[in-house]
């Protein structure tokens, strides 16, 4: 089914500026945050934040939108990327979904108007329609209050049967597919394809700090620095692990939930990471 999402430029709009924290990654086990961020700090806000989490066979979105619970692949990550990359495969999420069922679709004002406009475009074509018929089909159903007052499928069949303008009605119309994917599935699967989409730049940002880091810009240069302090054996060394508090950030709060989450979180704050892994040092001298 092609669909064109109605909230797609206001979600895009606002996510513009969305930046991803990896809570979790650990093989098909992810957390992964997409969230605003401070624009003087670069700490993150969570303000319409999206939370993807995924286990084996199943995947959860949710945060500051309506949840929905997909299932299908051992490894989910490869599915709904593959679902979301260039024209979205709605269909295909709307079977996979296992949880909000009852949300994923539902009466559509645009769908409703829409058969109207094609309803009656093609009986004048036909010359079937009597003059100034345009005019009263804007008025009762496309103009102004009119356009916004019909809620339900109900109140649209009902004054669709109950229409008539000098002879013309609507006849046929019990066949007209008053329905579309909901606002909240298209702003779950929107999220879904924003939060992978930061994921794999994450990755790809990634690779090419391990490839050359001295051909890096000044913050990918930070983030390699850190990282390869986090290698230089005074976080993966077994005595002084323990004492590292990984469970949250130590400058912003975020939780992380575990070691690695935390290492790659750390890395985004750049110089403000770098200081608190030297002042840290400093105080636990038997981490250096």
């Amino acid at each position: 089914m092609n669909h064109t999402p109605s909230i797609g430029p206001m979600f895009a709009g606002d996510t513009a500026d969305h930046q991803l924290t990896i809570l979790l990654d650990q093989g098909p086990h992810k957390h992964l945050r997409a969230h605003t961020v401070d624009t003087d700090t670069g700490r993150p806000l969570h303000l319409y934040s999206i939370d993807l989490v995924l286990w084996p066979g199943h995947a959860a979105i949710s945060g500051d939108l309506d949840g929905f619970t997909f299932k299908g692949a051992p490894d989910m990550l490869p599915l709904l990327r593959t679902a979301t990359a260039g024209d979205i495969s709605w269909s295909y999420l709307a079977e996979k979904v296992d949880a909000g069922r009852d949300n994923i679709t539902g009466f559509s004002e645009h769908a409703f108007h829409e058969h109207i406009r094609e309803h009656v475009a093609h009986d004048i074509r036909d010359r079937t329609a009597p003059q100034g018929i345009g005019r009263a089909i804007t008025a009762q159903f496309l103009d102004g209050w009119a356009a916004d007052s019909f809620d339900t499928e109900e109140a649209a069949r009902y004054a669709l049967r109950d229409f008539e303008y000098e002879g013309y009605e609507f006849v046929d119309t019990a066949e007209w597919d008053l329905t579309s994917y909901t606002a909240d599935f298209e702003r779950a699967v929107l999220g879904i394809q924003l939060v992978i989409r930061l994921y794999d730049r994450e990755l790809a940002a990634r690779a090419t700090t391990q490839a050359d880091p001295a051909h890096l810009g000044e913050e990918a240069h930070d983030r390699q620095c850190l990282v390869d302090e986090y290698r230089g054996g005074w976080v993966i060394n077994p005595a002084t692990t323990a004492s590292i508090p990984t469970g949250q950030c130590p400058l912003c709060g975020t939780p992380t939930g575990g070691l690695r989450a935390w290492a790659s979180h750390m890395a985004g704050h750049r110089g403000e990471a770098l200081s608190w892994v030297a002042r840290w040092q400093e105080t636990h001298p038997q981490a250096a």
